[in-house]
């Protein structure tokens, strides 16, 4: 029979019980929390604190906590509107440690585009005033020209007179030389309905706008017909 001493039995206990012990000890964490605030003490919910690949997320309060093994860290505050930020602790196993920090809101300078037109009008039509002379009809007119121009409708190939999305006849602004000619058809009805007052050997450019012209043209709701004459070199008899 074998027999145990009593001092034995308790030496032989109490190294049992310090050896079941020593895992725990060794997994004994330390805690990180804290509170993310802006510059103006506001809480900043949704910052990323981590370390080490270990971390948490900023609730609506800005609270955070994770546990972290024993060491030395660097914890990192990432969020996208606000400054990147790092800052280092020494971390003891069973530590609370409460880490509270300041974020400043990130600013970024945009480039500055100039965005600019060569165009006098996005709207603006420019007409070529030589294809009055090859263009197909009774008569060859300014007129004539405009109204195979998208959106206008003419009743007559006989008449002047042409109406744009449909607007009257009398609706539709006619400049020459940026002055306002007023009821500028020679003729309302009948068979010299179709002459045009614009004298087309003169012509120097057509411009010509549907729509969306500028407020120096009047209060007309059609369109805009400007004509510009040519200047001459010089005089002679």
């Amino acid at each position: 029979m074998i027999q145990f001493s009593l001092r034995s039995t308790g030496v032989y206990l109490f190294l049992l019980l310090s050896v079941l012990s020593l895992p725990a000890i060794s997994q004994e964490k330390a805690t990180v929390k804290g509170v993310i605030k802006d510059v103006d003490r506001i809480p900043i919910e949704g910052v990323a604190v981590t370390t080490g690949g270990i971390g948490s997320v900023t609730n609506t309060q800005g609270a955070y906590s994770f546990k972290v093994e024993a060491g030395s860290y660097w914890i990192h505050f990432l969020h996208v509107s606000f400054i990147h930020d790092s800052v280092q602790v020494e971390l003891v196993a069973g530590d609370v440690i409460t880490l509270d920090h300041i974020m400043r809101m990130a600013t970024e300078m945009i480039p500055v585009v100039d965005v600019g037109d060569d165009r006098e009008g996005t709207i603006t039509i420019r007409v070529d005033p030589r294809d009055v002379s090859i263009l197909p009809g009774p008569n060859g007119s300014v007129e004539g020209l405009i109204k195979t121009l998208p959106g206008v409708v003419s009743t007559s190939e006989l008449s002047s007179q042409y109406s744009v999305r449909g607007g009257n006849f009398d609706e539709n602004l006619i400049y020459v030389n940026d002055i306002e000619i007023y009821r500028p058809f020679l003729v309302r009805s009948g068979q010299q309905e179709g002459l045009s007052f614009i004298n087309t050997d003169m012509v120097s450019s057509v411009e010509f706008s549907t729509g969306g012209f500028e407020s120096k043209y009047g209060d007309k709701m059609s369109s805009v017909l400007n004509i510009k004459y040519l200047r001459p070199k010089e005089f002679f008899g």
